[in-house]
């Protein structure tokens, strides 16, 4: 059994993941077509706003195709690689809210609904990452757990992508 919770192939475009991955990429997209249209107040802020949203862009389009053409992708590359993109939109989109707040006596009505629209789209897509890093994480953790089930007792039957996805107990 693999650690890859998605599919792979044409059957892959119908599963909730995909659908994930898609409406990243398209919320990415529109991201970077806002952010590069507006005028910046801030340029340090327009550019790390281009750096996630391009960077993110590309990695999940590569996570996508991977997937697409039934690669093995480890459970947890996918989990990691959305809780980061989630913390990198989390700045971008805070930092992007500070600048459309600072342009609305600075700049005409129409630079400043173009601000607002990239922020929100902005926090849109940081809500996408963060619910794909949880539903990732969440099936990282329960196939951790099914496959701890039926692995050996030895400590060194499991691999590495196991050991970092078996939840922690608590002590007494």
């Amino acid at each position: 059994m693999s650690d890859s919770p998605q599919s792979s192939g044409i059957k892959a475009l119908i599963t909730c993941p995909a659908l994930h991955f898609i409406s990243e990429l398209v919320f990415g997209c529109l991201v970077c077509i806002l952010v590069a249209l507006s005028l910046a107040s801030i340029p340090l802020v327009q550019g790390w706003v281009m750096f996630v949203s391009v960077s993110s862009f590309i990695g999940t389009t590569v996570l996508f195709f991977m997937y697409m053409c039934g690669a093995h992708v480890p459970a947890t590359l996918d989990a990691v690689y959305h809780c980061i993109a989630f913390l990198f939109y989390l700045s971008a989109s805070v930092l992007e809210a500070f600048a459309a707040i600072s342009k609305q006596s600075n700049f005409t009505y129409e630079q400043y609904i173009e601000s607002a629209f990239a922020m929100m789209f902005l926090c849109l897509n940081t809500l996408l990452y963060m619910c794909h890093a949880m539903m990732s994480g969440s099936t990282c953790l329960f196939s951790a757990t099914a496959s701890a089930a039926t692995r050996p007792s030895s400590p060194s039957a499991g691999s590495l992508a196991s050991k970092t996805c078996t939840p922690r107990s608590r002590g007494s």
